[in-house]
């Protein structure tokens, strides 16, 4: 396994280019997984591994899908011009 390196808040939502409350929403959404290196819950030290938010992107991740001009579309009226099953 490969050591990632830990990011405070701030930090991951630099890397992100959102605010520190996008991150904290996203924390709390589940989408974070987090390592608190504070002292339990009255004083809580928040990271995120780096891992996390490139997992996190991956999963965000989308391929632009070019929009079918209308032109090469098939005729309202006339859909079966195009695609008709029958005609094999």
């Amino acid at each position: 396994m490969q050591s990632s390196q830990l990011l405070t808040v701030e930090e991951a939502a630099r890397r992100l280019g959102v605010s520190r409350a996008t991150i904290e929403r996203h924390i709390r959404d589940g989408e974070f997984g987090t390592i608190n290196v504070g002292r339990g819950s009255l004083r809580p030290h928040i990271r995120l591994l780096e891992e996390e938010l490139e997992d996190f992107v991956a999963r965000r991740y989308q391929k632009h899908v070019p929009a079918i001009h209308l032109a090469t579309r098939p005729s309202a009226a006339h859909p079966s011009e195009e695609y008709d099953i029958l005609k094999m």
